[in-house]
């Protein structure tokens, strides 16, 4: 019977590890439970957010009794279960028709030919989370071994929901913004196409609304990024009861939303509609008390099938028609016609003249500090391509590496800006680390691993030293070739780090999937840890889930003190942000390779560096 019953347990964790789901792991549990003992049926049950008990499994109980109990709130007098997730001490009732912690419910049970229930509070993280017993058909106690399995299956239970809790928290990151609770880009992507697949089945059209606010950067510049946070989710709010009928709607990120909603109507409706969220995500804000800020919006409206036949090109064509209605000084909404074809020039001159920028001497790299949080010292630099055009200015890189990619420039870029941040590091007299940014596109080519081996062997910089940011989007393209080279990369002695943790398709079969030895903390979640609770835990969690997976965290955007203390009581590895300073030519860093110390590194801002 023990060894049946290790047979179990590690048929359970075997189950949880490979993310099978906590329904069919919990059901496969009970069944092998009762299997063991079987005068006895096996129930667990869940807490709600409202303290009320759901069911997991209960293979052999009857349904009719299942669905009785289900949803009811735990209580001291409540069954079994109830009374033992209230207390949170096992209960064992020997006697249903006679115990008082079941007169409200023993003629529902005695109904059903159920006489003794055994149930103990499933724990997880110090609070109760579900419960698991077992109900017998004759009045009396439990045995010895159905105490002991009683024991253990509480405890597998505890592991199966704490990893549910957590698979679902980061899947809830893939496909949610943080911020305004609204989809996010990949929420986008993973419906629209089902969206317009059933539209062109239906013989309906389909209409994208790209919203751009007006005045949102001066509220982030007057009155601090915490007000520009204020301000969006209160336009999140305001666009959800607008939309209500919308198949989504979500933010894309920074100021800029998306409706897309489904409808056999004409013209005039989509009109009416875009007069309606003009009218109502234009208006006053309150940024704090006895303070408030004006706001407006611009509205580009493509359709499907006239305009696009898919979510990229209604999302190219409604930008095109959103510039256009931020160019006119009455009506701010656009309608898409075949005219608008500016911005599509504009970005085909971006990637020309992207493609010329290497050999005209344009581009060059910044570096950002790195701070080792527990020894208090420095620790590397982030190495950033950063792109001067001699017209446009600077070119942020969201909009350059884009174009790059489009021309098929990025590796020849990638290829310059691993060498130079290589040749810049060799010469620091510490052996400091350099993280370097690799796109997707240089990954899925065969001969990247080559190409940084040449690298290194030109440079002489130790395989150690050296580590490259990815992003989960390069294993969307070809998992294959991407997960073989970074083994061989690994193999070598790079690390590998992955970047952008929790702000697009980031899940835990990617962690699964490949060792990495850092997770980046988006700077999205640090900005507003210290004065939001749920910031701090999502921004907690995804530290411990780091931890337990061996990797070291590294927290992006810090930018007060305050942020750097709490990040350093989390138990962060690495920091990084404005507190210790912007991306900037290494001639401004150059004193911090010969002074490695915290204080040191936290003192230093150049004084032509203004703070943000």
């Amino acid at each position: 019977m023990t060894q049946r019953l290790d047979a179990i347990q590690k048929d359970v964790l075997t189950a949880i590890a490979l993310g099978q789901s906590l329904e069919s792991t919990m059901l496969h549990l009970c069944e092998r439970v009762e299997a063991l003992s079987s005068n006895v049926m096996c129930s667990i049950l869940r807490i709600d957010e409202g303290g009320r008990l759901r069911t997991l499994a209960a293979p052999s109980l009857p349904e009719a009794y299942c669905r009785a109990v289900d949803g009811t709130e735990i209580g001291p007098v409540v069954g079994s279960c109830g009374t033992a997730a209230y207390y949170c001490r096992p209960v064992e009732v020997l006697d249903i028709e006679s115990d008082p912690l079941w007169a409200n419910f023993k003629d529902l049970a005695l109904r059903n030919g159920l006489k003794a229930c055994w149930s103990s509070p499933i724990v997880s993280v110090g609070r109760v989370v579900g419960t698991f017993a077992f109900y017998a058909t004759e009045c009396r106690s439990p045995t010895d071994f159905e105490r002991n399995i009683v024991t253990a299956c509480v405890d597998l239970c505890a592991i199966a929901i704490s990893v549910a809790d957590s698979r679902d928290r980061i899947n809830k990151l893939a496909y949610t913004d943080h911020l305004t609770g609204l989809g996010n880009r990949a929420a986008l992507r993973d419906k629209a196409d089902a969206i317009l697949a059933d539209a062109a089945q239906q013989e309906r059209d389909v209409c994208l609304f790209y919203l751009d606010l007006d005045g949102f950067k001066a509220i982030n510049d007057l009155h601090s990024h915490g007000a520009g946070d204020r301000v969006l989710r209160e336009v999140a709010a305001r666009l959800s009861a607008l939309a209500s009928d919308a198949d989504i709607v979500v933010r894309l990120g920074g100021d800029e939303f998306v409706v897309l909603i489904q409808s056999d109507g004409t013209p005039l409706l989509y009109e009416r509609l875009a007069r309606i969220l003009c009218d109502g995500i234009s208006g006053r804000y309150t940024i704090k008390e006895g303070t408030d800020a004006g706001l407006g919006v611009s509205i580009g409206i493509a359709r499907f099938p006239q305009d696009g036949k898919n979510v990229d090109d209604l999302l190219a064509y409604a930008d095109n028609a959103l510039y256009k209605a931020k160019a006119q000084a009455t009506t701010k909404y656009v309608f898409f016609d075949a005219s608008m074809r500016k911005d599509q020039l504009q970005r085909r001159a971006l990637e020309r003249d992207i493609s010329h920028a290497l050999e005209l001497g344009q581009l060059h790299i910044a570096y950002q500090p790195i701070i080792n949080a527990r020894r208090g010292k420095l620790a590397g630099f982030e190495a950033l391509l950063r792109w001067t055009h001699p017209i446009r200015g600077n070119i942020p890189p969201s909009d350059f590496i884009a174009a790059a990619e489009a021309c098929g420039a990025i590796n020849e870029l990638g290829r310059f800006a691993l060498r130079e941040a290589c040749k810049e590091a060799s010469r620091w007299p510490a052996p400091l680390r350099v993280a370097v940014n690799v796109s997707p596109a240089q990954i899925a080519t065969n001969e990247f691993a080559r190409v940084v081996e040449a690298v290194l062997a030109e440079t002489l910089l130790r395989p150690e030293r050296l580590e490259l940011e990815v992003t989960e989007s390069v294993f969307i393209s070809d998992p294959d070739s991407a997960f073989h080279t970074l083994q061989h990369l690994k193999k070598m002695g790079i690390s590998i780090a992955l970047d952008d943790f929790g702000t697009g398709y980031s899940s835990l079969s990617t962690l699964r999937s490949f060792p990495f030895d850092r997770l980046k903390i988006d700077r999205q979640f640090v900005a507003g840890m210290t004065q939001n609770p749920d910031d701090a835990a999502i921004v907690r969690s995804v530290m411990a889930l780091a931890h337990s997976m061996k990797m070291e965290a590294v927290a992006e955007g810090v930018e007060t003190e305050e942020q750097k203390t709490l990040l350093g009581l989390m138990g962060c590895d690495f920091l990084q942000g404005y507190l210790f300073g912007k991306p900037e030519r290494f001639a401004v860093y150059d004193a911090l390779t010969q002074i490695v110390t915290a204080t040191a590194a936290a003192r230093y801002h150049p004084p032509s560096i203004p703070r943000q």
